[in-house]
């Protein structure tokens, strides 16, 4: 992810500003509410990022020869470190988490997060090699993000989350896009309808592609296209940044 912290927590405070202000996000009150909290105290100069929201989505699911309308609750989580020198993203993490019912007194449905990590600590892991992008699907719940919200440890446990693989590479993604995926996912409702409508958001989500997507799809262009990297591989030489 070749953006400096300022870039991206920049580009974060824009997506919480259009959170908190854009209409068709008012009926979703707890995002709303915590897009509002964060972007507040969010300094792109300064800070970092600890993000976490629940909203409440219906979503339609396939029975034997029916359909049934399911409310479930979501959360949406963001989390980005930056080095002592303000100079590089350490590591970001975007986080979903989707529960059997419309509260935390359900178990964990499902949870997924993406990850970046800097290639230079991926070459030092050469025990464990991971993408520095990557998607995964369970995984450890960080406690602020699970336990701090409702959630109990053992409502995670049938997803052994110690089991950490496997780890999917992926393109990077921010706060924006893990909402506008999660939106075009479970759009059975005429509020995410909305929000998918909508000029403005639209617009910003198109920014944040060009923004986070952009520089690393030129990267993986520019990898598979140098004379010098002709014999290597992009998944494990670039992706997973493991020496030739």
């Amino acid at each position: 992810m070749p953006l400096s912290p300022q870039t991206l927590l920049a580009l974060e405070k824009r997506t919480l500003t259009k959170i908190a202000t854009l209409k068709p996000f008012e009926v979703f009150d707890n995002l709303r509410l915590e897009a509002q909290k964060c972007r507040h105290h969010l300094d792109p100069n300064r800070g970092c990022m600890d993000f976490h929201a629940i909203l409440s989505l219906k979503v339609l699911e396939m029975k034997p020869n029916r359909k049934v309308e399911i409310l479930r609750r979501f959360d949406v989580a963001g989390l980005i470190e930056v080095s002592s020198n303000r100079k590089e993203v350490i590591r970001s993490s975007y986080q979903l988490v989707i529960g059997r019912g419309p509260t935390h007194l359900k178990p964990i449905l499902r949870k997924v997060h993406f990850d970046f990590e800097p290639v230079a600590d991926s070459r030092d892991r050469k025990d464990e090699p991971k993408p520095t992008v990557h998607m995964q699907i369970g995984g450890k719940l960080l406690p602020q993000w699970a336990e701090g919200k409702g959630y109990a440890a053992n409502q995670y446990h049938h997803h052994y989350p110690w089991f950490e693989k496997p780890r999917i590479p992926c393109f990077p993604i921010c706060l924006a896009l893990l909402l506008d995926w999660v939106f075009m996912e479970f759009s059975d409702s005429q509020h995410v309808e909305a929000v998918l409508k909508d000029s403005e958001w639209n617009a910003h989500v198109r920014e944040a592609e060009s923004i986070v997507i952009a520089p690393f799809v030129g990267e993986c262009h520019n990898f598979l296209n140098r004379r010098e990297t002709k014999k290597l591989r992009l998944l494990r030489h670039h992706l997973y940044g493991q020496p030739a």
